[in-house]
C-alpha cells in the first residue's frame, strides 16, 4: 500500500482473488498459469514483459527486507 501511495480501504465482500503461478527456468519466464483469463498459450513477447515486472517487483520486495 505505502509503496504505491494507495490509501484506499477494501472491501473485502467486493475482492476477487486472483491466482499466478510463474514457472522459471534458468532465470527466464517460460509458462504462466492466471486465474483469470482463457488459459490460451502466453505470446513470447507477453512473457518477456511479464518476467521484467516479475523481477523488478522481486527486487523491491527483497530491497525492502534489506531494509528492515
Amino acid at each position: 500500500m505505502m509503496e504505491m501511495n494507495d490509501n484506499k480501504i477494501v472491501d473485502i465482500s467486493k475482492a476477487e482473488i486472483v491466482e499466478e503461478r510463474n514457472y522459471f527456468d534458468k532465470g527466464k519466464l517460460i509458462h504462466q498459469l492466471s486465474s483469470v483469463g482463457d488459459g490460451s498459450q502466453m505470446a513470447k513477447e507477453y512473457l518477456c514483459t511479464e518476467q521484467k515486472r516479475i523481477l523488478e517487483k522481486m527486487d523491491r520486495i527483497l530491497n525492502l527486507e534489506k531494509a528492515l
